[in-house]
């Protein structure tokens, strides 16, 4: 848990900045900042748009070619901020968001709303795994994927549920929404044992 924290706070960053951002910058310094957006609509081409493309590349990760490595993601027991980053070495990288952060980032204009948008959803990220019981009863949470949404999600039983990021909507409009009164009795999906080498890398074979 440690070392996926570490690839998602520091390397994956460097890989976004250092990597995309900058060898665009280096191969194609006439196209940065060309892209001419309010910072409103640049944060909702983040915390929606993304978003959407997240919901999707979040299924394909359950996909047999690739459940090897997101379900490293799945072997935690316990919701807490450190299931967050349990990951392989290699699923960081076939998430959605290390690209298409690093393109936006060079190809917009105004970058801050964009940027308010991966800070929200990198807190979301966090708080939906961490398994707080209660939301506030409020309109706009009703909106918003809930740590016991993301619970059923990572649950024992079932966990090709509730693929949302940010927004719960999108499993409702593609009927992949479970809901329930309360979390689910116990979460983590069975592996066979691996050394820690092993699954950093390679990833679990179920």
């Amino acid at each position: 848990d440690i070392t996926g924290l570490c690839i998602h706070g520091m390397i994956v960053p460097a890989f976004q900045t250092f990597v995309i951002f900058a060898s665009l910058r280096y191969l194609f310094p006439a196209f940065a900042g060309t892209l001419h957006i309010s910072s409103a609509l640049g944060f909702l081409l983040s915390f929606v748009g993304v978003d959407y493309l997240y919901y999707w590349n979040h299924r394909l990760l359950h996909q047999p070619l690739f459940w090897r490595w997101h379900s490293v993601h799945h072997s935690s027991e316990t919701m807490d901020v450190f299931a967050t980053s349990r990951n392989s070495a290699i699923t960081s990288f076939l998430i959605v968001y290390v690209w298409i952060n690093g393109l936006m980032l060079f190809f917009l204009d105004h970058k801050e709303g964009y940027i308010i948008g991966v800070a929200l959803t990198n807190f979301l990220d966090i708080l939906r795994h961490s398994g707080i019981p209660r939301w506030p009863n409020f309109f706009p949470f009703r909106f918003i994927t809930s740590p016991k949404d993301h619970a059923w999600h990572h649950s024992t039983d079932t966990y090709d549920i509730n693929f949302s990021g940010n927004l719960i909507i999108w499993d409702h409009l593609h009927r992949s929404r479970h809901l329930a009164k309360d979390f689910p009795k116990s979460c983590g999906y069975t592996m066979k044992p691996k050394s820690l080498l092993q699954v950093f890398w390679q990833g679990y074979f179920s």
